[in-house]
């Protein structure tokens, strides 16, 4: 009997260590990019300027998102002015692109857009004081 006093709690130790998670089995946590959390947002282009679609209608916005960095780009006549992030936060409405890697032409850390709605091919979104569309 005695015997079997010390054999049960150490077959259960034992059972209790070969079931126990490990670090080695667990599946690491992957960060999810910026390009992989707002797949719509990898490429914009331009199409129109508060409705006006010429080719010389200025100013023009194009929004890219490469691995975890935002580069905003607003072409005016004269030369473009480009602003890179390194943090987006998208809502259904509302597009916020922070933490500067390069000053957006001194507007700040922030750069918010509002009125956004995403479609099938475009989007369109109110930012720096105009309305753009812009395809996917």
């Amino acid at each position: 009997m005695k015997k079997l006093k010390y054999l049960l709690p150490l077959i259960f130790a034992l059972t209790l260590m070969s079931f126990s998670c490990s670090k080695d089995d667990d599946d690491p946590i992957v960060p999810q990019t910026l390009e992989e959390k707002y797949p719509d947002w990898k490429n914009l282009r331009w199409v129109s300027t508060d409705g006006v679609s010429t080719p010389d209608t200025y100013p023009k916005l194009e929004i890219t998102i490469s691995d975890n960095l935002v580069t905003v780009t607003k072409t005016t006549d004269n030369s473009p002015i480009i602003g890179k992030y390194t943090q987006a936060n998208i809502s259904s409405s509302t597009a916020t692109f922070s933490g500067v890697y390069q000053d957006y032409n001194g507007m700040g850390s922030t750069l918010t857009c509002t009125n956004v709605t995403v479609g099938a091919t475009q989007i369109t979104l109110t930012c720096l004081g105009n309305t753009y569309v812009l395809n996917k």
